[in-house]
């Protein structure tokens, strides 16, 4: 059983992590303020590592939220 992860903070470094985590298959939940949610939600996302190595994530594979109370039973904070 995988544990499910919240990322508390969706910027750049939030962001970046829970991306690769979600990319390996981890059940992760962004949480953050509206405008990244808009973002995510319409175009998903692409990471690059210092290798140049390409994650895209599509829309549809991004769970996020504004709401705390959305997250609170997470395994992993």
């Amino acid at each position: 059983m995988k544990l499910s992860i919240a990322i508390l903070g969706s910027g750049s470094i939030g962001t970046y992590i829970g991306c690769k985590l979600l990319a390996a298959g981890n059940p992760v939940t962004f949480y953050g303020r509206a405008r990244i949610q808009n973002e995510l939600k319409t175009f998903g996302a692409k990471i690059t590592d210092y290798t140049n190595q390409e994650i895209l994530l599509p829309p549809n594979t991004i769970s996020f939220t504004t709401s705390f109370s959305d997250i609170s039973n997470a395994d992993v904070f």
